[in-house]
Order: structure tokens, then C-alpha cells, then sequence
């Protein structure tokens, strides 16, 4: 008979596995990978080009660069790899992603923690 006490006692998720919209993370190494499933809840046959404006200190990479959406095909998944780029006297930095179409841009936060 499963109880609450089974759930209770499961492991944990990290938080890099979580498909949250936004990226927060703690860069005492790098690289740092984060992987992300969306949805398109507009218009068909669309199009988002990564636009990333990095927090200082770190290099950010999108892959890929151009998520496409169809009738078929509504859902899409990116990586986002972060690298730290140079030591800051910085506590921590903020950025962001965005997902930029003819219609629309969609973003995504991002908050790094350097300690």
C-alpha cells in the first residue's frame, strides 16, 4: 500500500533539473549546464531567435540559438551553459534571456551567486 511517508522519503530534485522559466544558480564551478522544455501557446509556425544579455562575470551560451514551433511540433527544449569568465568582487550578477520572434519576446531571468 503506498503512503505519504513513501513520497516523504524520496530524493530530491536538483534544482538544475527543475523546468523553471527562470535560471538561478550558484557559479562555484563551471561550466554549469541547464537545460529547459517550452511550450508554444501562440501562433503556429513561429520562430524565436536567443537574445542573451550575460551577468557580468559569466559567459552564457544558448543551444540552439533558433527554437521553432509547428502545428506538430509544439514543444522545444534549449541549454543554457554558464562559464564563469573572470574573478569579481561581485556577490552576485543578474542577466537575462530572451526569446525574441516577429511578434513576441519572452524572457527569462537569470541570477548568478558567486560565493
Amino acid at each position: 500500500m503506498w503512503s505519504w511517508l513513501q513520497c516523504w522519503n524520496s530524493s530530491s530534485i536538483p534544482e538544475a533539473q527543475l523546468n523553471y522559466p527562470s535560471f538561478s544558480l550558484n557559479l562555484t564551478s563551471s561550466p554549469q549546464t541547464y537545460t529547459r522544455t517550452v511550450t508554444n501557446v501562440g501562433s503556429f509556425n513561429s520562430s524565436y531567435n536567443a537574445e542573451i544579455i550575460a551577468p557580468q562575470g559569466v559567459d552564457v551560451k544558448v543551444t540552439p540559438g533558433l527554437i521553432q514551433f509547428s502545428e506538430g511540433s509544439p514543444k522545444a527544449t534549449y541549454s543554457l551553459t554558464f562559464t564563469g569568465t573572470a574573478n569579481t568582487n561581485l556577490p552576485f550578477s543578474q542577466g537575462f534571456l530572451n526569446w525574441v520572434s516577429a511578434d513576441h519576446a519572452v524572457r527569462s531571468p537569470i541570477a548568478v551567486l558567486f560565493a
